[in-house]
C-alpha cells in the first residue's frame, strides 16, 4: 500500500502540467516534506473541473458523529481498493460525488527479497507530478481523503513483491472523465491505471 509520499514540486508545475485551476487565496507550506499518512497530513487534491484544494489523509464518512470514532476510522481508510469501493460503508458515499485526484511526486514501498526490505522510491520517469485516485469526504469542515490502489502491474510489481498493489495512477487525458460526477462509480471500470510512465530508484535501507 501507499503510506509514504513526497512533495517536491510546487503546485504551478501540476497547475500547467494538468491545467488546473487554483484561486488566488489558495495556500500550501507542505513543499519539500515527506509525508507518512499515519500521521494524517495534509496533501494538495483535485476536484471536479479541476479545481486544487488540499485534504487530510485518512476518510472520515459523513455519518460519523464522534470525534474518538472520527480519529479511530482514519486509521483504516488511508488506502482503498478499488475492487472493494462500493461494499466498504466508508466509501461507499463518497464514489460517485466524491472522486478526486491526489497530487504527489513520488513515493516509497519496499521490495522483499530473502528476508530483507530493499526500499525504492517511485516517481514519474519525466519528474512530472503523479495523479492518482481517490476519494473525499468534508467532515468537521474539513477535507479528508482516502487513496485509492489496485493490483500491482509493470515494474511496481516486481518492487511491492509482496501485497502486489499500487496506486490507482489516472492517465492525464481521463482526468475530467474520472472526476466527472454524473457518471456513476460502476463507469470507472473501463479505466486502467496508468503506470507505463513510472520509473524507481532503489535506495539504501535505513
Amino acid at each position: 500500500m501507499c503510506f509514504n509520499a513526497t512533495i517536491m514540486t510546487p503546485l504551478d508545475v501540476a497547475q500547467k502540467e494538468y491545467n488546473l485551476r487554483i484561486s488566488n487565496d489558495f495556500s500550501y507550506n507542505g513543499y519539500g516534506e515527506y509525508k507518512v499518512a499515519f500521521t494524517h497530513p495534509f496533501l494538495p487534491i483535485v476536484l471536479e473541473n479541476r479545481v486544487v484544494e488540499t485534504a487530510k489523509w485518512g476518510l472520515i464518512p459523513g455519518w460519523v458523529r464522534e470525534c474518538k470514532k472520527a480519529e479511530e476510522i482514519a486509521k483504516y481508510t488511508l488506502n482503498a481498493r478499488i475492487e472493494t469501493l462500493p461494499e466498504k460503508p466508508s466509501f461507499k458515499g463518497s464514489i460517485n460525488k466524491g472522486r478526486i485526484l491526489v497530487l504527489f511526486d513520488g513515493f516509497f514501498e519496499w521490495q522483499h527479497i530473502n528476508g530483507q526490505k530493499i526500499p525504492y522510491y517511485i516517481h514519474d520517469e519525466n519528474f512530472k507530478p503523479l495523479i492518482a485516485g481517490g476519494l473525499v469526504s468534508s467532515w468537521g469542515g474539513i477535507n479528508t481523503f482516502t487513496l485509492i490502489t489496485t493490483e500491482a502491474m509493470g515494474i511496481m510489481r516486481e518492487i511491492h513483491n509482496t501485497k502486489l498493489r499500487m496506486p490507482f495512477f489516472i492517465h492525464p487525458d481521463k482526468i475530467d472523465y474520472w472526476l466527472d460526477s454524473s457518471r456513476s462509480f460502476s463507469d470507472m471500470y473501463e479505466l486502467k491505471p496508468n503506470y507505463s510512465n513510472l520509473t524507481a530508484e532503489k535506495k539504501s535501507p535505513v
